[in-house]
């Protein structure tokens, strides 16, 4: 079973994507990491080489879509994700990690895996008690993704899942035979013909995912494995020097995101076990690499 860990990025990014190749390189040196190239430099290109990476510079051409005042636009990173298995080959199963997030236990890696082996899609959904205004309990993000979903689908109204948890793909494993990317490519090209935004890739695979499209399996992971940053800081264990959940039993979180502009270069306020706070970077090392 051949495995490729998949990530995407350019210049502005490759602060974090190198965090997110120094964690992969500590914790799993074996894996097999492919970066695509969306405008790396030179000196970039050639320390991913180092580093054991494949970079890919991706040539997929898409029909263009018309970009509005209103919305930030779907990237060319979003768009390709997916086309996986079409842009990079040679595996038999994909994980793919965003350039902003890191690994700090690499038994999660195990989990999205196997969940992946059975078919299903695993990814984590946007959901933990310590989570700062989670989607589902507010009535104005029902109304907001029941409209997408409707606009977008004919979903009918109320769309039985606009209340569901965001599940975020930024970090997911399937199988290059699976229904799911074919399914995802084609719904997001609908959403597409009506609208560009940034989340149009997030919004086609959580209706693939909610819907059962194409017999389209899920496998839901915990907050741990994806932990989203801006939605709760996580705490610091001053014992292990590990970030934890920050709710008892403060479990041991296995991939830090660092969603949110205020976690990708800056420092923060972070709750330390021991009740003391400490202001440091998120980032990988702290960010020291």
């Amino acid at each position: 079973m051949k495995v490729k860990i998949v990530s995407a990025s350019d210049s502005a990014y490759f602060h974090l994507l190198k965090g997110m190749i120094l964690s992969l390189r500590d914790k799993a040196p074996k894996a097999s990491v492919t970066v695509i190239d969306v405008g790396l430099d030179q000196d970039q290109l050639a320390w991913l080489e180092e580093q054991r990476v494949s970079p890919l510079q991706a040539s997929m051409q898409f029909p263009p879509v018309p970009a509005n005042d209103k919305d930030i636009p779907l990237s060319y990173a979003q768009r390709l994700r997916p086309h996986i298995p079409d842009v990079v080959g040679g595996a038999d199963l994909y994980l793919w990690m965003d350039a902003d997030l890191w690994l700090q236990d690499a038994q999660c890696l195990r989990v999205y895996l196997n969940a992946a082996l059975k078919g299903n899609l695993a990814i984590v959904p946007e959901w933990h008690p310590t989570y700062s205004r989670p989607a589902r309990f507010r009535p104005s993000a029902f109304h907001y993704f029941n409209a997408l979903y409707g606009s977008f689908f004919d979903c009918p109204d109320p769309c039985p899942f606009a209340d569901n948890p965001m599940l975020n793909s930024g970090m997911f494993a399937c199988l290059a035979t699976a229904p799911h990317w074919g399914c995802w490519a084609r719904a997001q090209e609908r959403i597409l013909e009506k609208r560009n935004f940034f989340l149009a890739e997030q919004i086609a695979l959580n209706y693939v995912l909610h819907s059962r499209d194409g017999g389209s399996g899920v496998t839901m992971l915990p907050a741990r494995f994806n932990w989203i940053c801006n939605r709760a800081v996580p705490l610091l264990d001053a014992g292990s020097g590990q970030f934890v959940e920050p709710a008892p039993p403060h479990e041991k979180l296995g991939v830090i995101h660092l969603t949110g502009p205020n976690f990708k270069n800056k420092k923060c306020q972070v709750a330390v076990s021991d009740g003391s706070r400490r202001v440091m970077s998120l980032k990988y090392r702290a960010g020291a690499y």
